[in-house]
């Protein structure tokens, strides 16, 4: 590991990804996380610097954005765009994807609610995964803005709820049931009965059509 992170000591490697990796950095005697993008040798050298940047800018505003609405997520400390990197607060605590069942349907509620103003305050997460949530001390944070968007797209936002809900009926089968309706619940309660219902028929559209396609893949073949 390089002795200076952009100035900064790294501690350790927090996580490393297909599109970037966290690291753990000393920021005047705190822990912080410092996320760079990284780069994608097969793009054109000009063409991937812009997109990192822009993508870096974008998921900085998103976190602050998102901050300003009351969801809990990292408090951006500094972006460099020529680095494509964003310092921010370490949030050390348990995924919501490592938790015990019995934990995971008592914070359910809690993630639908914090979905739910997100997307009332016209912003998509892009891959709200159970792994993208972090349990503190009884509070639900939400990471990882890195595939984000300012939308009120209706199917933007019924693309969310299923990317999470095909998780828990995959990986949490006993629960799913359970975990969905506190869910809705949560949602609901921050985006309204009549509004939520429309993002689930949505939801169940999309289902439908992938199902369709599936169907005639399996046909074909």
């Amino acid at each position: 590991m390089e002795n200076k992170l952009l100035g900064l000591t790294p501690l350790q490697v927090l996580s490393s990804g297909a599109e970037a990796t966290l690291y753990i950095v000393d920021f005047f005697g705190e822990k912080c996380v410092m996320k760079i993008r990284k780069v994608k040798s097969y793009r054109n050298t000009e063409l991937d610097n812009i997109i990192r940047k822009r993508r870096t800018i974008l998921e900085a505003k998103l976190l602050v954005k998102a901050c300003l609405f009351d969801v809990k997520v990292p408090a951006v400390y500094a972006v460099s765009k020529t680095h494509a990197a964003i310092l921010m607060e370490y949030v050390k605590g348990l995924r919501l994807s490592d938790l015990p069942d019995s934990e995971f349907l008592k914070h359910a509620f809690q993630v639908g609610s914090s979905l739910g103003r997100l997307h009332t305050n016209g912003i998509i997460h892009g891959d709200p995964t159970p792994s993208n949530f972090i349990v503190k001390e009884d509070e639900v944070f939400i990471m990882d803005f890195g595939l984000g968007e300012f939308s009120y797209d209706l199917e933007a936002e019924a693309v969310d709820i299923n990317l999470f809900l095909k998780v828990i009926e995959s990986l949490r089968p006993s629960i799913h049931r359970e975990v969905l309706n506190e869910f809705f619940r949560g949602y609901q309660e921050e985006m309204g009965h009549e509004y939520t219902k429309r993002v689930f028929e949505r939801m169940r559209q999309l289902r439908l059509r992938g199902r369709y396609v599936e169907q005639r893949r399996s046909r074909s073949q």
